[in-house]
């Protein structure tokens, strides 16, 4: 019988299948790793423009808490929070001194005529005031702002707490612009604008929107000129100024202007001069008086002290504000004195000034 022998054909083998699949892996790895790198850089370009969004607006709510200009001197080193009253100098083609008190939720705007004459700090004598801006301007250091707001302060006795000075003057006069105000939040866009000065943007805004809604009884107007305050007075040179009962207008002040938030706490209030220079007790006396706080110690110690202290039984919102005002150091750190000459238990507050007090207001 015959065999049959049945031939298969042999697996023919690639010799390259080997080489083929491991270009073929070695494609799929790189475009793997392509897939990945292309999704780290997408990640880290989102990751840079989050950063560069956040360092924008950390920007913008940092200038929110910058002064308008922060080439204008300024002795203030505290924000207003809007606890208590703020007293603040508007320039425009004349001078007011504009007055918001949050606690009685009232505002009076206080109009200073031009031919006020009034004695201006640092020794440069008696000058109108609507010329004490240039005066200071024209030294080597322009200090133009700072000598108006301190030459108010000695006026009024009162702290004042900033400056707004506008840019381009109103036809209009400050009053209409604030009645206005009242009216018509949206202005305060066009205000913020127009104004440049050593509040922060925060501080003006706030301000302006806080007027806008003050009732119109609770809004005073006042020119200084239709009051008695004010007399004509007749010059050596024989040209007429406005002369200040500075008796009459401290009346003034503790009726219409005082804090009403720190006068309801009461708080009674000792100020020692503990430096050689004569008077610098009473003429802070003068300024917490006319706030509404009651002084009942004026003394002086026979030890010098270069730094003002305030030093209070508790941080209510009267030592707050007068630490604001006499030695911001105090207000997050306790201070402590020792002095022998002092007696301080004999009010809640005690203001001890120093050196630095008087440089800051008085020194030539």
């Amino acid at each position: 019988m015959a065999r049959f022998r049945i031939k298969f054909p042999k697996k023919r083998i690639n010799k390259f299948s080997g080489n083929e699949r491991s270009s073929s892996t070695s494609k799929q790895s790189f475009s793997a790793s392509k897939n990945k790198t292309t999704k780290l850089a997408l990640l880290a370009m989102f990751v840079i423009i989050l950063l560069i969004i956040a360092g924008k607006l950390l920007g913008v709510l940092n200038s929110l808490y910058q002064p308008l200009d922060s080439k204008i001197p300024t002795h203030k080193n505290y924000t207003w929070n809007g606890e208590t009253a703020i007293n603040v100098v508007i320039k425009n083609k004349e001078i007011s001194l504009l007055h918001f008190d949050p606690f009685d939720k009232k505002a009076i705007l206080l109009k200073i005529p031009n031919e006020t004459y009034i004695e201006v700090p640092k020794g440069y004598g008696s000058w109108r005031i609507d010329s004490i801006y240039e005066l200071g301007e024209a030294g080597s250091e322009p200090i133009g702002p700072l000598l108006l707001k301190d030459s108010i302060t000695s006026l009024v006795g009162i702290p004042i707490d900033g400056i707004l000075i506008f840019k381009n003057p109103f036809d209009s006069s400050i009053d209409d612009e604030i009645k206005s105000l009242r009216g018509n939040p949206l202005k305060i866009f066009s205000l913020l604008k127009n104004v440049t000065g050593d509040l922060t943007l925060m501080e003006t805004a706030s301000l302006f929107w806080n007027i806008s809604k003050v009732r119109e009884d609770k809004l005073t107007l006042l020119d200084l000129y239709q009051t008695e305050i004010t007399k004509s007075k007749l010059l050596p040179d024989q040209s007429r100024v406005l002369g200040v009962d500075i008796v009459n207008l401290d009346l003034f002040i503790r009726k219409n202007l005082s804090d009403s938030a720190i006068s309801q706490e009461d708080e009674s209030v000792a100020i020692y001069n503990t430096t050689n220079h004569p008077g610098l007790a009473q003429s802070a006396a003068r300024w917490v008086s006319n706030l509404g706080v009651d002084v009942v110690v004026i003394s002086s110690s026979s030890i010098n002290h270069d730094k003002t202290s305030v030093i209070g039984i508790k941080k209510s919102l009267t030592f707050k504000r007068l630490a604001e005002i006499f030695a911001p150091n105090c207000l997050n750190t306790k201070c402590k004195i020792k002095d022998a000459d002092l007696n301080l238990d004999r009010s809640e507050i005690n203001i001890i000034l120093g050196e630095d007090f008087y440089e800051q207001y008085f020194q030539k």
